[in-house]
């Protein structure tokens, strides 16, 4: 009876032991969590457009002249809200233009020498950024332009005239240069472009019956353009 006794009073000791000390639960990994149960992760907030500011006001070309139109861009420090509208305002020699306010400024606003520069403003809803300047461009020399001139054909013998028409941008004064054939009988006039020229068929048989005369006009400010006409001849019969 003792025996049984102490046996008895044992396996009651390992029952108590077994109930103070439960058995931890297995740390479960990523693997043991169902598809299902997984939050995903929230989408970042996209950041509100609480102030407006302009980075640059760019303008093009970067070497304007009388003969060309100047534009202006002007560019947002991001974020950029969705609905955003600009304002410009234009200077000549420090003069604002008041008939301009887009962001094109034609060249019949300025002329050779002159300083300008444009000022842009965004704006949207009740938010407004502060005028940014651009940076001061001078307006550059343009060089002559000419205006094409058809040319019929010429029956030789004869004298053939042309008149090269020419004009400046900047009202500069003009000067012509007959570059080739420099033939003799053959002339242009340096002040006012009329070129003559005496051909008969000695003129045909040493330079052919086609012939491209070539010549320029300059200005008085390093400004030249080149141009040419091309002479069809026939012999009278």
């Amino acid at each position: 009876m003792k025996r049984i006794s102490g046996f008895v009073m044992i396996c009651v000791v390992l029952a108590l032991v077994s109930c103070g000390n439960p058995a931890k639960p297995e740390k479960t990994g990523p693997a043991d969590v169902s598809p299902r149960d997984k939050t995903p992760a929230a989408a970042p907030a996209a950041r509100p457009v609480d102030f407006l500011r302009l980075s640059a006001v760019r303008l093009s070309p970067s070497a304007p002249t009388a003969a060309t139109d100047l534009s202006a861009e002007a560019v947002v420090i991001p974020p950029v809200p969705e609905e955003i509208d600009f304002q410009y305002r234009w200077f000549v020699n420090d003069k604002q233009v008041e008939e301009t306010a887009g962001t094109a400024l034609a060249c019949s606003n300025f002329r050779k020498k002159q300083w300008v520069y444009c000022q842009a403003m965004a704006s949207s809803g009740e938010k407004a950024s502060d005028w940014l300047q651009s940076k001061h461009v001078r307006i550059a020399n343009a060089p002559p332009q000419l205006a094409a001139s058809p040319v019929g054909n010429f029956t030789v013998p004869g004298q053939f005239t042309f008149h090269i028409s020419a004009s400046d941008p900047d009202q500069d004064p003009l000067t012509f240069e007959l570059l080739s054939p420099l033939d003799p009988g053959i002339d242009l006039d340096p002040k006012t472009g009329v070129l003559t020229w005496k051909i008969d068929a000695e003129t045909v048989n040493r330079l052919g019956e086609k012939i491209e005369i070539k010549f320029a006009v300059s200005d008085n400010d390093g400004g030249k353009t080149s141009g040419s006409i091309t002479l069809d001849l026939t012999e009278s019969k």
